[in-house]
Parts: structure tokens; sequence; C-alpha cells
């Protein structure tokens, strides 16, 4: 909001398109927080880690981090440690098979 603010004031170009992360399970930043950059300005957008670095294909629903999967060859993995920490994982792994039944229903991955 700033930004087209100051673009404004000043006769900048202001942005057209954002590339935020966005997924089943990172919706708050796009959804929320930038939500309103596309409503009045009219921003497009163009989405980065749609299968949230891989939880969403199915092979962490067990909860488990499978062998030579990123998250076992990626130290730190952010994604993976905020989703499946132990306060978090049984939410997350119910969150997951819903995900997965609900795309079966659908007959879609």
């Amino acid at each position: 909001m700033d930004v087209h603010r100051i673009c404004e004031k000043y006769g900048y170009i202001a942005p057209i398109v954002e590339q935020p992360q966005y997924s089943m399970v990172h919706r708050e930043k796009f959804e929320v927080e930038y939500g309103p950059l596309y409503d009045n300005f009219g921003m497009g957008t163009t989405i980065w880690s749609p299968l949230a670095g891989g939880i969403l294909t199915g092979k962490y629903n067990e909860g488990a981090i499978p062998e030579g999967s990123r998250a076992e060859t990626t130290p730190g993995m952010s994604k993976f440690e905020s989703l499946f920490s132990e306060e978090k994982k049984e939410s997350t792994v119910t969150m997951l098979k819903g995900l997965g039944a609900l795309a079966a229903e659908l007959e879609v991955s």
C-alpha cells in the first residue's frame, strides 16, 4: 500500500504484480495481507510454492520424513518444521488427510 502511495505521489510506475507464497497450507499472506492490493489496485499475481515445498504431494501424510525427500536432504526446512512440530503434527496430518480425501472425492489432484 505504501509503495502505491509513493508511486502516486511522485508519478512513478506502480507495481502491477506480486509473487507471494500461496498454497492450501499457506493462505494468509495471499488472501488477507495482500488481498487489498489485488482489490484496490487491480494487481495481478503469480504464486510460488503451490505444493508447500512438497508437503501437499501426499508423501508426508503420515507425519514422517520419507527417505530422500526434500525435508530429509534440506536441513532446517522451515515449511516442514513449522507444520510438523510436536504441537502441530497431529493437526497437520489430519488436515493433509482431509485434503487428500476431498481431492479424491472431487477427482482432482
